[in-house]
């Protein structure tokens, strides 16, 4: 499914809507089936990490592993 995406042209057109689609969930919360349904490359692996950065300032992928890095030996200790 991938291998057919132009994500250079999918991150333009999701930054040209960020901000109507930002709107949007804020204001009517819609559900998940109706985000996949309207805005369906936010399921994406890479434009959700974009999206993250885009509302955050921050790497996704960064922050998730910094995240687990604290919290190892917690973590080893469940095993």
């Amino acid at each position: 499914m991938d291998e057919d995406i132009d994500f250079t042209v999918t991150g333009m057109n999701m930054s040209k809507t960020f901000a109507a689609r930002r709107l949007e969930i804020v204001n009517s919360s819609p559900s998940v089936q109706h985000l996949q349904e309207r805005w369906p490359a936010l399921l994406l692996e890479h434009q959700v990490c974009t999206e993250y950065q885009r509302i955050t300032n921050q790497k996704l992928k960064t922050e998730l592993y910094a995240a687990l890095d604290s919290h190892t030996n917690s973590l080893l200790a469940l095993a």
